[in-house]
């Protein structure tokens, strides 16, 4: 038992010190790595979504819906990505916001 308790103390007390020195994560951090999963989640639909269109599977309605979303999604990004550069403001819901509107047109086009 004296071991086990050792053992455990011996596991807790790094991770202890670690949290407590150089290993924290800020704003400005935590936004773009949001805004890099973002943008790769929208890429890959993108992609996904463009190769339905050229097989001739997406009506043209659906392909504009889909460029004016991804063009709004593009405008929001860029936005976003201006203001991680220049604050530590945390991500707008703006980007996320269109991402779904985007996703939610591309959603039944793409496996």
């Amino acid at each position: 038992m004296k071991n086990l308790l050792l053992a455990i103390l011996l596991t807790i007390a790094p991770l202890a010190y670690i949290s407590q020195v150089g290993c924290s994560t800020t704003t400005q951090q935590a936004s773009y790595k949001t805004l890099a999963i973002t943008q790769a989640s929208v890429a890959k639909a993108r992609s996904a979504f463009l190769d339905q269109y050229a097989k001739g599977k997406v009506p043209k309605p659906v392909a504009a819906r889909a460029l004016d979303a991804s063009q709004k999604f593009n405008a929001s990004y860029n936005a976003a990505i201006l203001v991680a550069k220049t604050s530590n403001a945390p991500t707008t819901p703006a980007v996320e916001q269109a991402a779904a509107a985007f996703l939610s047109v591309v959603a039944t086009f793409i496996k």
